[in-house]
């Protein structure tokens, strides 16, 4: 693995052609399982909920100049708006821009392995292409970030290599905007910059003074994004506290030499490949725990003292793997370390230095040792990437959701804390649609989960949580009090989530004032978390307190502008609190957002009805009914405005009648005590008492049967109207 000449041979065209698209084919091939695959951690907050993504141009605006993205990674949530816009959630788009992606920086890594005038570098581009340690990478919907950020590195590696191979300014020029495109969707490229002379080296066998000053603002400009992603790394995404408590000593010792060494041993042999590996507790070290390093020097040392006979090649692909792996090998915090060192969407770039490397000693073994011609070395470069593609096609399959993803993960790694709380809450959610023994089942074996991740310290909180809200949903307050008064004292600093669970608890419990007096000491604690807010207001509509209701969910809703449940939410806590104008208002505002919600789109009618916008509200219903003619609910409501309306422009007796003659034709034995009100109030406005009073009592006994409390004496006072011939006259409430 040496430099011969600055310039590389061109390829003919139909050649390259042909590489490329085997590359292509072959990488489609081998993850095909993972283009029809679903969701799983993190693709949450990276898409189906991030409210950036699925905004309009606002949101495009919030992902470039706010730092409320995951992380500050731009381009990647550029990439997700836009997909969003094409294809809405469907995953298999983003899926396949994955795969296809992936694709590039294979074929991209065969054209910068031949500028470096590395041997086999086709082959080098297809090991990368087919490799099973990149499955997280592109299975992965979140790990967008590293296929994007892998096509702009090394598009911006191949314009530097040209730059350091005499191709000009312009070349440099690209470099560094690809470079900075690289930078906007994931900090790690930042190594690109430490990287460079080394590869300049190699290309050249020198390193001019021109490179090195060609490399110094990128460092910089890397360094920038570097300390960025640091600081929202643990300030935001939450790596910081007990789990990141390790000495310098420990980490330059024993886990960055035992990271290093663990990849370089996957590329290698690449199995098993989990999401989650063991942590290594650094407590039980022994000195057989030192021998990474030992391996690590003595391979530095090694590549060192060969350099003549080698040539740098060796070097150069050891240091590249050490540089690119760097921000994952625990030096720095980054979040995932609190389940496991290692990962392997860590190594995505770094893996080049290995593969190019493995690959270049097999090639000159095949050459050299055994002598193999041009024809063998293929043949057997198409065995080993038969073997691999085969690898990755099934290890692509556990990628299919989150529940084979955590299955596959705990066969191997029984004690990963991620998979054993995240399968356990897939088993409770699974209870809670499941009936009969099926339910008691599976809510046993999420709560035996759950039990087991208690056993360790760092998972205990989200252990006793997942306990206590297997209990709430399985309504039994008393041990779900308990689990959540357990998992309190134990809650990560800054977080009141462990305060809400237990106050939603303690008023199922019917301890109203204990939920209420916790759910105000959360918003004092953390004021801007809207859930505190959205729990609070819906504890205190149950207390019958549906002003200060109101206020709690409004001001969840200014804290979570584009959640559209929470404006929803408000709009009906407005109109319990007789705020009906104030309802309407924040309906229509909901549906701007979500113009497709039919239920909502019933409720602004009702609002605007009750507020006294009798005309608007009309209006409203038969544009609806013009769409969705043989709506129940909406036919029943225009009938509903049309008789008891007090606007005598608006009210339209005879038209109520004609269209309750049609509800009165599908036959109203069973109907809802809502329609059966309705076409009261209608027949009464038209002056047929007997068939209002026989419909009203109707209405009464289904109200019963529904146990609607407030329907049934709504019912009974009309039918005392009805019974002095008296129609319904509607009093606004604004």
């Amino acid at each position: 693995m040496s430099a011969t000449s600055p310039t590389p041979a061109r390829e003919a065209l139909p050649a390259t052609l042909l590489i490329a698209a085997g590359i292509l084919l072959a990488t489609l091939l081998a993850y095909l399982p993972a283009l029809f695959a679903g969701t799983i951690w993190d693709d949450d907050s990276y898409l189906t909920r991030n409210p950036l993504v699925q905004s309009g141009w606002d949101g495009l605006r919030r992902i470039w100049f706010t730092t409320e993205s995951p992380q500050y990674y731009p381009l990647v949530f550029t990439t997700f708006w836009i997909e969003h816009k094409l294809w809405g959630l469907a995953p298999f788009g983003y899926h396949l821009v994955n795969v296809l992606l992936h694709a590039a920086n294979a074929i991209l890594v065969w054209r910068v392995a031949r500028l470096l005038n590395l041997p086999a570098a086709a082959a080098i581009g297809a090991v990368f292409a087919l490799h099973p340690v990149h499955v997280e990478s592109v299975a992965w919907i979140t790990e967008r970030k590293n296929v994007l950020s892998g096509l702009f590195f090394l598009l911006s590696l191949r314009a530097l290599l040209r730059w350091n191979a005499g191709a000009g300014a312009r070349s440099y020029a690209a470099g560094t905007l690809w470079f900075l495109a690289a930078l906007g969707s994931k900090s790690v490229t930042a190594m690109l910059a430490p990287s460079l002379p080394l590869l300049f080296w190699l290309q050249r066998g020198r390193l001019s003074r021109a490179a090195i000053l060609a490399v110094i603002p990128l460092f910089v400009i890397g360094a920038a994004k570097g300390l960025l992603t640091a600081y929202l790394e643990a300030d935001k995404v939450g790596a910081s506290g007990a789990e990141w408590s390790q000495t310098f000593l420990e980490r330059a010792a024993l886990i960055a030499p035992s990271a290093y060494v663990f990849y370089a041993q996957k590329i290698l042999w690449p199995y098993p490949l989990l999401f989650v590996y063991p942590r290594w507790d650094l407590a039980q070290a022994t000195p057989a725990w030192y021998l990474p390093l030992v391996l690590s020097a003595a391979a530095l040392i090694v590549t060192i003292a060969y350099r003549k006979r080698w040539g740098c090649g060796p070097l150069v692909a050891i240091l590249f793997a050490a540089f690119n792996l760097f921000p994952a090998l625990g030096f720095l915090n980054v979040y995932p370390h609190r389940y496991s060192f290692v990962a392997d969407h860590f190594q995505y770039l770094g893996s080049l230095g290995f593969i190019a490397l493995f690959v270049a000693i097999g090639h000159r073994l095949l050459r050299e040792r055994v002598g193999a011609g041009p024809g063998a070395s293929a043949a057997a470069l198409c065995a080993v990437c038969a073997a691999l593609g085969i690898a990755t096609f099934a290890q692509s399959r556990h990628y299919d959701s989150e529940r084979t993803l955590y299955v596959h993960t705990l066969r191997y790694n029984p004690n990963a804390t991620l998979a054993l709380i995240n399968y356990a809450n897939i088993l409770r959610e699974d209870a809670n649609r499941a009936t009969g023994a099926d339910r008691e089942r599976l809510r046993r074996e999420a709560l035996a989960l759950f039990e087991r991740a208690a056993q360790f310290e760092m998972s205990r909180f989200e252990a006793l949580t997942g306990m206590g809200t297997a209990y709430f949903d399985a309504q039994m307050p008393t041990q779900a009090i308990e689990h959540f008064e357990r998992a309190l004292p134990i809650a990560p600093a800054g977080s009141v989530t462990a305060h809400n669970n237990l106050a939603l608890a303690l008023d199922a419990a019917g301890r109203t004032d204990e939920a209420l007096a916790l759910l105000e000491k959360a918003a004092a604690l953390k004021p801007a978390f809207p859930t505190t807010w959205y729990n609070l207001s819906t504890v205190l509509l149950r207390a019958g307190r549906a002003d200060e209701a109101a206020s709690a969910a409004g001001q969840a809703c200014s804290l979570a502008p584009d959640a559209f449940g929470l404006r929803v939410h408000l709009a009906r806590l407005l109109m319990k609190a007789g705020r009906n104008a104030d309802a309407a208002e924040t309906y229509d505002r909901a549906l701007q957002q979500r113009p497709d919600a039919q239920d909502v789109r019933y409720e602004r009618v009702l609002a605007h009805f009750e507020a006294g916008r009798y005309g608007p509200a009309v209006r409203a219903a038969l544009a609806e009914l013009s769409a969705r003619p043989g709506d129940l609910r909406m036919t029943t409501q225009l009938i509903w405005m049309l008789a008891v309306c007090p606007d005598a422009e608006v009210r339209d007796p005879k038209r109520a009648q004609a269209l309750a003659a049609i509800l009165n034709r599908m036959g109203t034995d069973g109907a809802p005590s809502a329609v059966l009100d309705a076409l009261a109030a209608a027949a009464a406005a038209d002056g047929d008492f007997s068939t209002a009073l026989r419909l009203v009592r109707s209405a009464v006994e289904m109200a019963q049967r529904e146990q609607n409390a407030e329907r049934e004496a709504a019912a009974r006072a009309r039918e005392a109207l009805y019974a002095e011939r008296r129609a319904f006259v509607h009093t606004a409430r604004p």
